[in-house]
C-alpha cells in the first residue's frame, strides 16, 4: 500500500491504458480530499462529484491550494474529450495530479483500488442453444469502453421532458450522441429512445437510453422488473430495424435508485440469458459494473452479489476453498509463473489471475472456464508461431499442434485437461448428468491448476 502520490507514479509506468490512468487520477484527488474531510470532520463527503467538490474545497482549505484545484479539473476535462488520449497526455495529467496532491500539504492516505475505466471481465458463462453458441460476461470498467453492437444505459427524464445523468453525460461528451431516432418502447414510468454515436471511433453502433421520471422513487423488485421488461421489448424491437443485434453492453441500471443492490442481480442474470435464448442473431451479452469488486473500501458492493447470483442461476458448485493444503501452494505457484510470462501470455491471463486471487476463495468453475480461455490464446500462439492457420475449434487446434510435432504429447494432455474442465464450466447440462461424478471436486481444480502450471513453464520457453 503505497501513498497516493507514490501509487499514482507507479500506475503511470505500469504501461496501463492512457485512459486508465487518466481515470485513476480523478479517483485518487477524490481519494485525498475524503481522507481531508474525514480528518476535519470525522465524517465521510457527502458528495463525491467534482464540481460539488470544488465549492466545498473554495470554503474550507487555502485559496491557491482550491484556486489550482480548478485548474486542474479543467486540464482533466481536456485530458478526458479524446476517446483514445496519447500517453504524452495522460504523463502530463499524472505531473499535474502529483504537484496538487503534493502542494496541499496534506497527509495524503495509502491509495486504494476502488474503480477501474479499462474493461476486465469478474465472471463468465455460456451455453448452447439451437446450435450456437451463447456468452454471458460480468464486466467491471467504464461502459464507453465495451465493443458491441448496442450499448442499453438508464437515465433522468425531467418534468420539462430533458434527458439527463451522469452516464449519459458522459457517453455525450465522449461519443457525441446524435439526437433521438427512434423510440421503442413507452410505459411503466419508462421510455426508451434509441440515439447513435456521432464519434468516427466509437465501440458501439447504437445507445438505448432507458428514461425514467426524476421524481419516481427509490427501486424495489416490483419497479425493477417493470425496468427490466422495457430493456427486454426495446431489444426486440430494435431487432427489428436491423439485420439483428449479436452483442449487448449494458451499464448498471438503476445506479443510485438502488438502496439494494442485490435487488437487481437476479433480475438482471436472469434477463441476459433470457435475451440471450431468444434473440435469433444473439451472441453475447455483456453486463459492465463500475464500482469495485471489494465493499473493503466503503463503497456500495456492486460486482460481487451480481457474481453470486450468476453461479446460482447456472448451478454451479461454486466449491470455495481456502488455505487448502494442496491447492494454496499451488496458487501462489501458478500466480508467480503466470506473472512472469511476457506481455503477450500474461495479458491474456489477467481473467484466470483475478480468479486465483478471489477474496472469497478458488471458485472451481471461474478457474476452470478462465484456465481454458488461457489455453485458447496459448494455442493461436503456438499455431502462429508454427506457420498454422489458427483454427477455431480448440480441440483440432491442440491435435494440430500435436500430430505436427510442435507440442509434445504431454503438453497436449495438459492443454486438453484444461479444455475439457473449461467446457465443463460453460456449458451446464440442462438436466443432471448421468454420470459421477456430475459436477467438478477440489481434486478436479488441483489437476487443471497443476496443468497449467506446466503450460506457463512450456510458454515461458516459447519467447513470444
Amino acid at each position: 500500500m503505497r501513498p497516493l502520490d507514490q501509487a499514482l507514479l507507479e500506475i503511470r509506468d505500469s504501461g496501463e491504458l492512457s485512459y486508465e490512468v487518466i481515470g485513476q487520477c480523478f479517483d485518487v484527488v477524490v481519494q485525498a480530499v475524503e481522507h481531508f474531510h474525514s480528518e476535519q470532520y470525522e465524517v465521510g463527503m457527502p458528495s463525491f462529484r467534482l464540481s460539488d467538490i470544488g465549492r466545498w474545497l473554495d470554503g474550507e482549505v487555502d485559496e491557491d491550494v482550491a484556486e489550482a484545484y480548478h485548474g486542474w479539473r479543467a486540464q482533466g476535462k481536456l485530458a478526458i474529450s479524446d476517446l483514445h488520449p496519447s500517453k504524452q497526455v495522460a504523463d502530463a495529467f499524472v505531473g499535474s495530479t502529483v504537484a496538487w496532491l503534493r502542494s496541499t500539504e496534506w497527509t495524503l492516505p495509502k491509495y486504494r483500488s476502488r474503480i477501474r475505466y479499462a474493461p476486465k471481465e469478474i465472471n463468465q458463462t455460456g451455453f448452447e442453444w439451437a446450435g450456437r453458441y451463447r456468452c454471458f460476461s460480468l464486466m467491471q470498467g467504464s461502459v464507453t469502453r465495451t465493443k458491441a453492437d448496442v450499448l442499453v444505459v438508464s437515465a433522468e427524464i425531467a418534468a420539462n421532458g430533458a434527458w439527463s445523468g451522469q452516464v449519459l453525460h458522459l457517453l455525450e461528451r465522449q461519443l457525441n450522441l446524435g439526437p433521438v431516432v427512434r423510440r421503442l418502447f413507452s410505459g411503466d414510468d419508462v421510455e426508451v429512445v434509441v440515439r447513435i454515436p456521432q464519434h468516427d471511433q466509437t465501440p458501439f453502433e447504437r445507445v438505448l437510453v432507458l428514461g425514467v421520471p426524476a421524481e419516481s422513487d427509490v427501486f424495489h423488485s416490483e419497479g425493477y422488473a417493470g425496468l427490466i421488461k422495457a430493456m427486454l421489448s426495446a431489444l426486440r424491437a430494435e431487432e427489428t430495424w436491423s439485420d439483428g443485434v449479436k452483442t449487448v453492453s449494458c451499464a448498471f441500471l438503476g445506479g443510485n435508485r438502488l438502496n439494494d443492490v442485490a435487488v437487481a442481480a437476479t433480475p438482471m442474470v436472469e434477463a441476459a440469458r433470457q435475451w440471450l435464448k431468444n434473440s435469433e442473431a444473439g451472441e453475447a451479452f455483456k453486463l459492465v459494473l463500475f464500482n469495485s469488486l471489494s465493499d473493503e473500501d466503503g463503497f456500495k458492493e456492486v460486482a460481487k452479489p451480481f457474481s453470486l447470483e450468476m453461479d446460482r442461476v447456472l448451478g454451479r458448485s461454486a466449491q470455495r476453498i481456502q488455505e487448502h493444503p494442496v491447492l494454496e501452494p499451488l496458487r501462489l505457484e501458478l500466480l508467480e509463473s503466470l506473472g512472469g510470462l511476457s506481455e503477450a501470455m500474461r495479458k491474456p491471463a489477467e481473467p484466470l489471475m483475478d480468479a486465483l486471487t478471489s477474496e472469497e476463495g478458488l471458485t472451481i468453475e471461474l478457474v476452470c472456464t478462465f484456465a481454458r480461455a488461457w489455453v485458447e490464446q496459448l494455442a493461436v500462439r503456438l499455431q502462429q508461431k508454427a506457420g498454422f492457420k489458427p483454427s477455431g475449434e480448440l480441440l483440432r487446434a491442440i491435435e494440430k499442434l500435436r500430430e505436427s510435432g510442435t507440442i509434445s504429447p504431454w503438453v497436449a494432455s495438459y492443454m486438453h485437461t484444461c479444455r475439457i474442465m473449461g467446457n465443463k464450466s460453460v456449458h451446464p447440462p440442462k438436466s443432471p448428468p448421468s454420470y459421477s461424478p456430475d459436477r467438478l471436486l477440489s481434486a478436479d481444480l488441483a489437476t487443471t491448476m497443476a496443468s497449467v502450471h506446466a503450460l506457463a513453464a512450456f510458454a515461458h520457453g516459447q519467447k513470444f
